[in-house]
């Protein structure tokens, strides 16, 4: 189906002189959020940042790229770059690599780097820090009631890595 959308989107912008690919994009973080029914199953982000390992957290996302490219899906609305600093967070938990903003950095850009090597996409997520929300956003709406100091001094560090 993915290829046969993507064909059908090529084919079409051909004659304009250019071809733009669809975005197709699906929510696989790994761990506890995957929306493939099938497919590898990998550890979560907090036991990659267990392990401290770059290498792990890059070949997880090296993983997640090979398969999604394979079924045609170029966007990937991960990895979480939260900082999981609030205990009584109800949705962040697992799915963040650490408490320690540098090692979610570290991690997070790893992984977005091994999907990158298959053409997939990554999405840092959630913008500007889920991990430190009482509220889940699937049920609510969390706000981050932060100074800008407070935010760059931790939540903001994954996010500008990703950028830079």
């Amino acid at each position: 189906l993915t290829d046969a959308l993507q064909k059908a989107a090529l084919d079409d912008n051909e004659g304009a002189g250019h071809s733009i690919p669809l975005l197709i994009t699906i929510d696989q973080e790994g761990g506890i959020v995957t929306r493939l029914g099938t497919g590898t199953a990998l550890p979560g982000n907090m036991a990659l940042g267990a392990t401290g390992s770059k290498d792990h957290a890059r070949s997880a996302g090296q993983i997640i790229g090979r398969e999604l490219s394979a079924l045609g899906i170029n966007v990937n609305l991960a990895p979480v770059l939260d900082v999981n600093n609030n205990p009584r967070n109800p949705v962040i938990g697992l799915r963040s690599y650490s408490s320690n903003p540098e090692l979610v950095a570290e991690l997070g850009v790893e992984t977005i780097k091994g999907l990158a090597e298959y053409g997939v996409a990554g999405a840092a997520k959630h913008f500007p820090g889920h991990g430190d929300t009482g509220v889940d956003s699937h049920y609510g709406l969390p706000s981050v009631d932060k100074s800008l100091e407070a935010l760059k001094s931790m939540k903001l560090i994954p996010f500008q890595a990703a950028m830079d």
